[in-house]
């Protein structure tokens, strides 16, 4: 039979305590990291807000473009544009997502680069990141000025962030 001291019981206890505390501890830690992460906000909980842009068809007419806008609110973040289009005959056409300055540019006829291009196609699925901006406008454009032809474009095209209220 083994005899415990009361100096053995001393050490167990101060073990006891020193588990406890070190647990205490990870636990504070872990609750910390988590409000770093994901940080409560005295106006509420994050939102997702889905926005339809476009849905149905639309006529882009011969030689001609057509121009859809949309605003993303200074508080959006995690900003996507998604969908698709296709063409309802046998005419293809060009779908670009495009900012305020690059839409000009293009107008314009100088270099510009769009968030999305589709290239000429007769369909094609729309999923594209936008920058985090404050109150930003963007356009979805229906190019069919290199066409001689009518175009007839089914579209089903969303504008899905989330945001702080």
């Amino acid at each position: 039979m083994t005899q415990i001291n009361s100096n053995s019981k001393r050490l167990w206890y101060k073990r006891d305590y020193i588990l406890v505390f070190a647990i205490i501890a990870i636990v504070l830690i872990l609750f910390l990291s988590l409000i770093a992460f994901f940080p409560i906000h005295p106006g509420g909980n994050p939102g997702i807000s889905n926005e339809t842009i476009l849905n149905g068809e639309i006529t882009v007419e011969q030689n001609s473009y057509n121009v859809y806008s949309f605003v993303v609110p200074k508080n959006a973040y995690a900003i996507w544009v998604n969908g698709s289009f296709a063409s309802d005959n046998s005419t293809s056409i060009k779908v670009y997502v495009m900012d305020n300055t690059t839409l000009n540019a293009w107008k314009q006829g100088n270099s510009w680069t769009a968030y999305y291009d589709s290239g000429e196609t007769f369909a094609a699925n729309i999923s594209v990141y936008l920058p985090d901006k404050i109150a930003a406008t963007y356009y979805v454009v229906y190019d069919n000025s290199f066409s001689p032809v009518v175009a007839k474009v089914s579209s089903y095209i969303n504008l899905v962030y989330m945001f702080m209220p």
